[in-house]
C-alpha cells in the first residue's frame, strides 16, 4: 500500500511540475495575500515552510459554531468527541494522537505536563481571531515541535474607537449562548473586553444498546441521561503604544464549566460531574528596530492556574465512587530575537516554564499527590534567502532540558509509590525548504526529528483506575513531508485565485505511550510500540462565479503498529480514520451568506487488534446567514442525515440538530 500512495502521490508531483513550468508563457496576476496581524514574534507566513491553513473570523464571525467544527474542515484534520454541544473535543493531525498536537493560544503552550488531550471545547470562537494550523512541521517561533503538528489560536485583537457587538443562539437540547464583545481605543491605549456564556442540556435521544452490540432485541432508544452543560468564560486585553516600534501587549482570561458525565450504561441515577476553573494571564513586550533597524526583539511573561475536579458519587463511571481534584500552576517567560539582513534571518528563542501539579483524592482520604516539571527549550534558526527569494532554506537546533520533581504518588489499590525524579536533556534538528517556481507555484520540504516528555498522568496515575509508569521513556519521532502548491490568477476567469495543494507525509514514532486495559478495567501506561504513518492529503479551492466558492478535502492515511507483539504487529493505530472527505459548497453576496456541507471520514478502530471498528460517518450541515447594516440572523442545522455515532467507547454524539442566531453590531 505505501508503495502504491508514494508512486501516486509522485506522478501527480510531475503533472504539476509540467504545468508549473509552463506558467513562464502564461499572463500571470499576481493576487494580494491576505494581510497578517502584524506582531513580534508571530510566523511569518509568506517565508516559513511549513504545511499550513489559517481560519480567519470572516469564516465564524456572528454565527453559531465550536472550534472543533471549523478547524475539522481543513486537509488533514480530524476531530474525536464525546458528543454533545460544547463536549469534550480534541484534534488529531496527520494520524497522530491528540496528545501529540500542540495547542497555543497566542503563542503561549496550553498543553498542561498534567496530561491528556487538550480540550478545544474550553475556547470560545467569540473570543477569536484567527487560528493557525500547521501539519507536521512546527515553525520555532511556537517552540517545542510536536509529533503531528501545531495549532495557534489568535484572539481577537484591539481596535482604534468604540465597537459593540452582541449575538445569542438558540437551538436543539435547550442550548443557549450569549456573547457580547467591547472595544475601544484613544491616543496610546486600546482594549477588547469579551465575555461568553454557554449552556445546553445535551438530552439528545440514541439507542442504547444495552451493551450488547450483536443483540440487536435489548436495544431500546432513550435520552441523553446526566449530559448538561455550562460553560462561561471572559477575555480582556489591553494594548499600550510606547512608541511607532514597540508596544505592550496584555492579556486576562477566565473560565468556568461544568461538565456532566453520563453512566457507562445511560444509568437514570448518575451524578458524574467535572468542575473546570482556568485563569491565564500574559503580558508581551514588543520592538521593532531594537539597537538596528534589521532587528526586533519580544519578551513575555505569563502565568494561570487550572482547577480539575471529578465526583462520582455513585460510581455510576466506574467501579467505585470517586471525587478527585487536582491543580495545575504554570508560570513562565519568553525571549524572542530576530535580525533581518539582505539574504539571511538569524531567530533566537528562549522559553523557562515551571508547572506544579498536586492531585488529593478525598473519597479515599489520601495524602495529596504531587510533581513539578520545569522545562527549558531554546531554538535557533538560520534562514537563507537565494536566487532573488525564489529559494527559502531554513534550518533549527531545538534544546530541551526538563526535570520533574516528585513528592508522593499512590498506584490504584492506594499503596504508595516509589518515585524517583527525572530529567530529560534533548536536542533535535529540523529542516526546511521552499522553492517558488514563479509567482503561482511553489514546494516546500521539511524533515526534522520531535520528542514528546511523558505526562504526569502517564508516568503516576490518577489515583482512580489508570495506573502510571514511573520508568516511561519519551517517545520520539521523525517527520518527513513534501507539499505542492498551485496557485490561477487570471483575471475574468471562473478560475481566477483558485487554488490547488497536494502533500504527502510520513511519520516515524518510536517508544510510543499506548494505555493497556486489563480484564479488571484498570488501565497501564506502557512504551511497547513503535509506528509508522504515511498519507497524501489534498485541497482544492474554486471560485466558478464571483459569488460561488467550492473547497474540497481529501486525506488517507495508512498508519501501521511496528511493535514485536504478534497481535498489533501490521495493525493500524487507534482512533484514527484512514480516509477523510469533505467538500463545502457556500454562496455569498453583499446581503445573503449560505453553505452547504458534507464530511465522510471511513475506517476507525478502538482498539489496537483492530477488533472493535468504529462506524463510519456522514454529515451534512447547512447555514444561512442574512445581514443587515447592523444586524444579522443565522439558521443552522447539523448534522441533516441524523446519523449517530461514536468517536468514543460508549460516547454517542447528536444527531440533527438546529440553531438560530442574533447580533446585534453597535
Amino acid at each position: 500500500m505505501f508503495q502504491t500512495i508514494f508512486q501516486l502521490f509522485f506522478t501527480f508531483l510531475f503533472v504539476l511540475l509540467s504545468l508549473s513550468a509552463m506558467a513562464d508563457s502564461i499572463t500571470v496576476y499576481v493576487s494580494k495575500p491576505p494581510k497578517q496581524q502584524e506582531s513580534v514574534g508571530r510566523v511569518d507566513l509568506g517565508s516559513t515552510t511549513s504545511s499550513f491553513s489559517v481560519i480567519t473570523s470572516d469564516n465564524f464571525e456572528n454565527r453559531h459554531t465550536e472550534l472543533s467544527q471549523l478547524i475539522e474542515q481543513e486537509t488533514g484534520i480530524q476531530i474525536l468527541s464525546s458528543g454533545g454541544v460544547g463536549g469534550f473535543s480534541s484534534a488529531s493531525i496527520r494520524g497522530a494522537s491528540s496528545e501529540q498536537v500542540a495547542v497555543y493560544v497566542d503563542g503561549v503552550p496550553v498543553n498542561q505536563a498534567s496530561g491528556g488531550a487538550f480540550d478545544l471545547s474550553l475556547i470560545s470562537l467569540d473570543e477569536v481571531e484567527s487560528i493557525e494550523l500547521y501539519r507536521g512541521s512546527v515553525p520555532m517561533e511556537l517552540g517545542n515541535a510536536s509529533l503531528g503538528g501545531a495549532i495557534n489560536i489568535i484572539t481577537k485583537k484591539t481596535v482604534s474607537g468604540f465597537n459593540s457587538n452582541l449575538k445569542a443562539t438558540l437551538g436543539s437540547f435547550t442550548t443557549q449562548e450569549y456573547s457580547l464583545s467591547v472595544s475601544g481605543g484613544k491616543d496610546k491605549n486600546s482594549f477588547i473586553l469579551s465575555a461568553n456564556a454557554l449552556k445546553s442540556d445535551n438530552d439528545y435521544e440514541f439507542i442504547n444498546n444495552n451493551g450488547t452490540e450483536n443483540n440487536p432485541d435489548d436495544d431500546r432508544r432513550e435520552k441523553r441521561n446526566n449530559s448538561a452543560l455550562r460553560r462561561d468564560s471572559a477575555l480582556a486585553k489591553w494594548k499600550y503604544k510606547i512608541n511607532s516600534n514597540a508596544n505592550i501587549d496584555s492579556k486576562l482570561e477566565w473560565l468556568d464549566r461544568l461538565q456532566q458525565i453520563p453512566g457507562v450504561q445511560n444509568n437514570p441515577d448518575a451524578d458524574g460531574v467535572v468542575l473546570l476553573k482556568n485563569l491565564d494571564f500574559f503580558s508581551q513586550y514588543n520592538q521593532k528596530h531594537f539597537y538596528s533597524s534589521q532587528a526586533e526583539f519580544s519578551a513575555k511573561v505569563f502565568a494561570g492556574q487550572l482547577e480539575d475536579r471529578f465526583i462520582d458519587s455513585r460510581g455510576a463511571n466506574g467501579f467505585s465512587p470517586s471525587d478527585v481534584q487536582s491543580f495545575t500552576d504554570n508560570i513562565g517567560s519568553e525571549i524572542f530575537v530576530k535580525y533581518k539582513a539582505d539574504f539571511y534571518q538569524l531567530k533566537y528563542r528562549l522559553l523557562f516554564e515551571r508547572q506544579d501539579f498536586t492531585s488529593e483524592d478525598f473519597e479515599n482520604d489520601l495524602s495529596p499527590q504531587s510533581s513539578q516539571r520545569n522545562y527549558f527549550e531554546q531554538v535557533f534558526e538560520y534562514k537563507y534567502f537565494s536566487f532573488h527569494n525564489s529559494l527559502i532554506s531554513a534550518f533549527s537546533l531545538r534544546h530541551v532540558y526538563a526535570e520533574d520533581n516528585n513528592n508522593i504518588a499512590w498506584d490504584i489499590f492506594d499503596n504508595p509509590v516509589d518515585v524517583e525524579d527525572r530529567e530529560y536533556n534533548i536536542l533535535t534538528p529540523q529542516l526546511g525548504i521552499k522553492y517558488k517556481f514563479n509567482s503561482a507555484a511553489y514546494i516546500n520540504f521539511n524533515m526534522g526529528e520531535y520528542v514528546r516528555l511523558p505526562s504526569f498522568f502517564e508516568l503516576f496515575g490518577d489515583q482512580g483506575f489508570f495506573r502510571g509508569a514511573s520508568n516511561l521513556k519519551e517517545e520520539t519521532g521523525l517527520n518527513i513531508d513534501v507539499g505542492y502548491v498551485y496557485t490561477i490568477f487570471k483575471l475574468n476567469s471562473w478560475l481566477d485565485n483558485s487554488k490547488f495543494y497536494l502533500g504527502y507525509f510520513h511519520n516515524t514514532i518510536e517508544n510510543l505511550i499506548v494505555r493497556e486495559v486489563n480484564s479488571q478495567g484498570f488501565s497501564t501506561a506502557r512504551n511497547i510500540a513503535n509506528a509508522q504513518i504515511n498519507g497524501v492529503e489534498a485541497n482544492v479551492k474554486l471560485y466558478p462565479q464571483k459569488k460561488w466558492s467550492v473547497l474540497l478535502n481529501a486525506t488517507y492515511q495508512d498508519s501501521e503498529n511496528t511493535s514485536d507483539i504478534p497481535a498489533y504487529t501490521g495493525k493500524r493505530l487507534p482512533a484514527v480514520y484512514e480516509q477523510d472527505y469533505s467538500l463545502l459548497v457556500s454562496y455569498a453576496n453583499q446581503k445573503w451568506i449560505s453553505g452547504i456541507s458534507w464530511q465522510l471520514k471511513k475506517n476507525m478502530y478502538y482498539d489496537r487488534p483492530n477488533l472493535l471498528p468504529a462506524t463510519d460517518i456522514s454529515d451534512i450541515n447547512l447555514s444561512i446567514l442574512r445581514k443587515w447594516q447592523r444586524h444579522s440572523f443565522e439558521f443552522k442545522a447539523d448534522n441533516l442525515l441524523n446519523n449517530q455515532y461514536e468517536n468514543f467507547r460508549l460516547q454517542p454524539t447528536a444527531g440533527t440538530a438546529y440553531y438560530l442566531t442574533y447580533t446585534y453590531r453597535l
